[in-house]
């Protein structure tokens, strides 16, 4: 858990295994005082655990400049539990990470200002592949991203990208997405 006022952290070559559920998520930014800013998550192994692999939170503010890349997702188990759960993240960079079989979808972003969710591959979840919600003027771009078998549990209002109403300022361009049961909702 990352606590209050925990600034430019960099968390990289970690091996994260069998892991049960317990805290908000293997790497969360704690849920109390002030959100971590400039936090690195790169090059990191997260397999078989109880949780999501990343979770921050906007319960007491914008949590900005974080950097998660490179990392290998596989195994999120427990209800409705997904690769990355990001509320509030701004000035965000979410790059070439491998997210697959998770008990729900690959990514939740929520409440998000500026961020970059690119190169990404998710696959083989019963939800959508990545969500964007509660993000008014978002300025968030999803490019170059590869969603395979997204949706499997075929809800009808799930897609391999699910954008909500609430969205605005979103470009979403170049992306492969390929045996969902919807493609974009």
């Amino acid at each position: 858990t990352l606590g209050s006022l925990v600034n430019n952290i960099k968390i990289q070559g970690f091996r994260f295994q069998n892991i049960a559920a317990g805290a908000a998520a293997v790497i969360t930014d704690g849920n109390s005082g002030s959100p971590g800013n400039n936090i690195a998550i790169r090059s990191n192994s997260f397999t078989a655990i109880g949780k999501p692999a990343v979770y921050t939170s906007n319960n007491l503010g914008t949590t900005s400049n974080w950097l998660i890349t490179d990392n290998k997702i596989d195994g999120v188990t427990g209800a409705n539990n997904s690769g990355l759960w990001l509320l509030g993240l701004s000035n965000g960079t979410i790059t070439n990470n491998v997210i697959k079989n998770t008990a729900y979808a690959g990514m939740i972003l929520d409440l998000l200002k500026s961020v970059t969710v690119e190169g990404n591959s998710i696959s083989d979840t019963p939800r959508k592949g990545i969500q964007v919600a509660h993000s008014p003027n978002s300025g968030v771009a999803i490019r170059n991203n590869t969603i395979t078998r997204t949706n499997t549990s075929k809800a009808p209002d799930e897609g391999a990208i699910t954008i909500y109403p609430d969205v605005t300022n979103i470009v979403v361009e170049h992306n492969s997405l390929t045996g969902n049961f919807q493609g974009f909702t």
